[in-house]
């Protein structure tokens, strides 16, 4: 995987091998022992108004995924990559399986043929926003949008071994860091604050990277500061010119520097669900038929469109959210 740059931008995915910390189940179990548990919030993202969100993308005469027979002919521009990671997580003696939503800007700039007929796609990917579904109680870790504005646009190759349904789709591995820098995927990551390879990467004058743990409702309750690193590889096939579905092996690696409570930083284990890890790529550029999420019509579809056209990706686009199951991790 190419170095990244250093333009601020906006990263994940298959089964997660190996364990590492988490945050926030001790904290829930403990104040849903002792005392009262915010109410859940009505979704991860703020609210917008759908229906005048949905009239801005389909006046423009586009459709949705459709069409299944559309061959993948010319792949470049831009796309949606939507990711949702299962884990499982362990704490006082209960288990949940907490689910990792990840979306992805992805322009793919250039298609090169190679020997077999397929062909080989020049890319650049943005993180654009994670979530996190809640634990128990409505209590969730949230990732504020510093820590994705923060993370440098990379270089990744994918390839493409056909263009018709079914064809097979595979993405290089990607890494991304989370407050430290100059590690391998193997080396062990910071400990403590004194390690010189941390990164304030959401610049608020803390180690790492803070995280808070809350609920939608109910607001913080504590914050966290972490260092994180996370590798994944895509594995999928061609549904037609829009669309690419499949799943995905992820790693995440977790480690905690300090939090503003105890209760906030247990060293809880994470590790994978029986449930596969699922992707999906939307194209969102209106090319061949494509939903077009550009609403500020400046031509270039961003992070922040994708994110607020979250009610048209799930429905026509197809990147729906699946509720955590908790008896798979039992």
């Amino acid at each position: 995987m190419a170095a990244p740059t250093q333009k601020p931008s906006r990263s994940h995915g298959r089964r997660s091998q190996g364990r590492s910390t988490a945050v926030g189940l001790g904290l829930a179990l403990s104040l849903l022992a002792g005392c009262s548990v915010p109410e859940a919030g009505d979704g991860d993202f703020p609210s917008r108004d759908a229906s005048a969100l949905d009239s801005d993308v389909f006046d423009q005469g586009q459709t949705g995924l459709g069409d299944a027979g559309l061959s993948l002919d010319d792949p470049r521009g831009t796309w949606l990559l939507f990711a949702e990671d299962h884990k499982c997580l362990s704490a006082v003696g209960t288990s949940v399986e907490n689910l990792i939503w990840t979306t992805y800007r992805v322009e793919v700039l250039e298609a090169s043929e190679v020997s077999g007929g397929g062909r080989t796609l020049r890319s650049r990917i943005e993180l654009c926003a994670q979530d996190l579904s809640p634990f128990i109680g409505g209590l969730r870790t949230i990732v504020p949008p510093a820590i994705p504005a923060a993370v440098p646009e990379r270089d990744w190759t994918l390839f493409v071994a056909g263009t018709e349904a079914g064809a097979a789709v595979v993405g290089a591995e990607v890494m991304e860091l989370w407050g430290a820098a100059g590690i391998t995927p193997e080396q062990s990551l910071p400990v403590d604050d004194t390690d010189p390879r941390l990164v304030d990467l959401d610049d608020d004058g803390r180690p790492g990277v803070s995280f808070s743990v809350g609920s939608d409702t109910g607001g913080s309750v504590c914050e966290v500061f972490v260092v994180q690193r996370t590798r994944f590889r895509l594995d999928g096939t061609v549904q037609n010119a829009r669309s690419i579905t499949g799943t995905f092996w992820s790693q995440v690696d977790k480690t905690i520097l300090g939090s503003t409570a105890a209760l906030c930083a247990p060293e809880n284990v994470m590790v994978q669900s029986p449930i596969a890890n699922r992707f999906v790529m939307i194209r969102v550029d209106g090319q061949a038929g494509a939903l077009h999420i550009d609403l500020d019509g400046d031509g270039t579809v961003s992070c922040a469109e994708l994110v607020g056209a979250r009610s048209v990706l799930e429905g026509a686009g197809g990147a729906t959210r699946t509720p955590p199951d908790n008896s798979v991790c039992h």
